[in-house]
């Protein structure tokens, strides 16, 4: 692997004497913050080799196999990325081969994966949020794409795996029933928060309305405005904070953007919100979902993925683009909100339990670095 993009680091240890790692955390790339949250409780618990595929795209050296993949992309039609296609899932293999992944200790292959095959008899794992099968069937024109080569390996990786981990229960069925994974070989075992979160918020009204998400059309956002602009001719009150994306052109009265935002910030924000809402057309676990659940805050979610399991009582339930039932969501939110916000506040004690990226890391080691 080239020296200026190995990624490969020994988990910091307490002591002045260097560990041996006993697993290898492979992640790709940092974007939602779940990676990180989860080595982190690793670490705390095992010396671990981490390696980062992600700076491999940016490589000099591998800039023949970038333009292989770009040509496969086009092929395979629009809306393909380069990274999900054979060729560059061919080029990541080469690299972790080479730094030794697959051979001695297990591996742990952490969410956004490039599919790769190790050599027969190595001992790995895949935590994920959802796999591409899962993602192609969510949100239409904004749904998962991928090359043909690239999805026979994802399958063949999905396989081939000692355990598939998910964050939630959605995924896991995809895998048996689109992937034939025996269900002995998959663990639900959840998630947890990447913003430091102090205790749960009280409020009485509803009166600010949080939106969470980097992707803003991915995640709702125009269909979001087009809805708060009609409730708030009604409640007049209320208004919407945008945190991570950027709308582009004029926003609704009421509305406040903020931008892209540090996790250690996100708690301030929590702090000022009343309820969290997220008309996502394709998520699997929404991280922000789980954080809104920690602070005691009602939800407003779309059937995809695992939204329901996360918030049950404490959230309201739309379809996907459907404005005028995020309309009506919105405003029986307002009407309704002190027995809504009584239900986050104990969805919240259960949440902050079970929850946890802690609890995740023991689930993970405690099976993987047990022989079967």
């Amino acid at each position: 692997m080239p020296a200026s993009s190995r990624g490969r680091d020994r988990a910091p240890q307490r002591g002045a004497l260097a560990v041996e790692p006993v697993l290898d955390f492979v992640q790709f790339g940092t974007f939602s913050g779940s990676a990180v949250s989860l080595r982190r409780a690793m670490a705390h618990r095992v010396p671990l080799a981490v390696l980062n595929v992600l700076p491999l795209a940016r490589h000099v050296s591998l800039l023949p196999a970038r333009l292989r993949a770009l040509a496969e992309a086009r092929r395979s039609g629009r809306g393909v990325p380069w990274v999900r296609t054979r060729a560059w899932s061919v080029a990541v293999e080469r690299q972790l081969r080479r730094a030794g992944v697959g051979r001695g200790r297990p591996a742990l292959f952490v969410q956004a994966m490039t599919p790769v095959l190790l050599p027969e008899g190595a001992r790995y794992a895949v935590y994920t949020d959802r796999v591409a099968r899962e993602g192609a069937a969510m949100g239409g024109h904004l749904a998962s794409r991928f090359s043909a080569g690239w999805l026979a390996r994802e399958e063949s990786f999905l396989r081939n795996a000692a355990r598939v981990y998910t964050m939630g229960p959605s995924t896991a069925e995809w895998l048996q029933q689109a992937y034939r994974i025996p269900s002995d070989r998959i663990r639900v075992v959840g998630a947890g928060p990447n913003a430091p979160l102090t205790g749960p918020v009280a409020a009485r009204t509803c009166r600010r309305l949080l939106f969470v998400g980097l992707e803003w059309e991915r995640k709702g956002g125009p269909q979001l405005l087009e809805a708060f602009a009609q409730v708030r001719r009604r409640h007049p009150h209320l208004e919407l904070l945008v945190v991570g994306a950027t709308p582009r052109g004029p926003l609704p009265p009421g509305v406040r953007v903020c931008g892209r935002t540090a996790h250690r910030a996100m708690d301030d924000l929590y702090a000022q919100a009343d309820a969290l809402v997220l008309p996502t057309h394709r998520d699997a676990v929404p991280i922000c979902l789980i954080e809104a659940m920690w602070k005691a805050l009602p939800c407003i979610v779309t059937t995809v993925g695992n939204q329901r399991w996360i918030v049950q009582e404490a959230g309201l339930v739309v379809e996907p683009g459907d404005v005028p039932g995020l309309v009506a969501a919105l405003d029986r939110l307002v009407r309704e909100y002190p027995t809504l916000a009584a239900r986050a506040a104990r969805r919240s004690e259960v949440v902050r339990q079970t929850f946890r990226w802690d609890r995740v890391a023991d689930q993970i080691l405690g099976d993987l670095l047990e022989p079967d």
